[in-house]
């Protein structure tokens, strides 16, 4: 992947799970990375676990406040020079339940991180392109970017706000030679999910369990399919679906019987998805 040799990618919430294979898969291309997240020793365990550690930073930045996203864009350029990739990928869930089982404080949280965070590193990540006139913001979707998610509302729809956040911006920037779209990942085997709180019941736990083995990507296949849409640049205001070979087929049955009806917004799929 030439187009990505050298060329520097910010991602929040990088220290573990989906953001850590992401920042290893963009080191594999070539690319220069830069790991942050809330915890100081995990950020550093992070830029130790990578190919390539020479060629990182890792920074540690709270995505709620704009001042410390400021902070770690700034550390970017100061180290590399430029920023050619920012992945808003920082999320948390307060647990699974209903509305009225969370607590007020964790809710606000979870709404907070996942899309003022987001918004955040949009309005950061652009200060840096508009400049040059390129680069790419990658904001990373989940359960409740496309239909309600049932006992999941703060982190839905906070990833529904995203989701119309990303098609905003791209047409508000639609000129401006920076690429703005989004990837709905999946389910993917991560700390956040398989240690979701408030799954105490055994059969909801029994299915949830069993949709993972069934539906569940380990992060690497996302994380790769990442890598493939900022070396092929992107399709702005345009939401990417991994679709990997044990996901394709229940999508294509939803398709067929109507559940892609829900949401009539363009999903694109990059050719040559990796098999796992």
């Amino acid at each position: 992947m030439a187009k990505l040799q050298n060329e520097v990618v910010v991602i929040t919430g990088s220290s573990r799970g989906f953001g850590k294979a992401m920042a290893i898969e963009f080191q594999r291309a070539g690319a220069r990375v830069v790991v942050s997240s809330r915890d100081a020793d995990a950020v550093q365990r992070a830029v130790s676990a990578l190919p390539d550690p020479a060629n990182a930073l890792g920074t540690v930045c709270d995505v709620r406040d704009l001042e410390q996203v400021r902070a770690l864009a700034d550390a970017a350029v100061n180290q590399f020079g430029e920023i050619d990739v920012w992945i808003n990928n920082a999320g948390i869930s307060p647990g699974w339940g209903k509305l009225t089982q969370i607590d007020p404080a964790r809710w606000r949280t979870a709404f907070e991180t996942n899309f003022f965070g987001t918004y955040h590193g949009c309005r950061v990540a652009l200060e840096k392109m508009l400049p040059r006139r390129r680069g790419q913001i990658v904001n990373v979707l989940g359960m409740g970017a496309d239909r309600a998610a049932p006992n999941q509302s703060a982190y839905g729809i906070s990833k529904t706000a995203i989701a119309r956040l990303t098609e905003t911006l791209a047409k508000e920037y639609a000129d401006s030679g920076i690429i703005i779209d989004a990837v709905m990942p999946g389910m993917i085997w991560t700390e956040m999910l398989t240690g979701a709180e408030g799954v105490d019941d055994p059969r909801l736990r029994a299915r949830f369990e069993w949709a993972m083995r069934v539906f569940g990507n380990p992060a690497e296949v996302p994380a790769r399919y990442v890598v493939q849409m900022a070396e092929r640049g992107g399709a702005n205001g345009k939401v990417f679906q991994v679709l990997s070979p044990r996901t394709f087929v229940p999508r294509l049955i939803g398709e067929m019987f109507g559940a892609g009806k829900r949401n009539p917004r363009p999903w694109e799929c990059p050719p040559s998805l990796p098999r796992q």
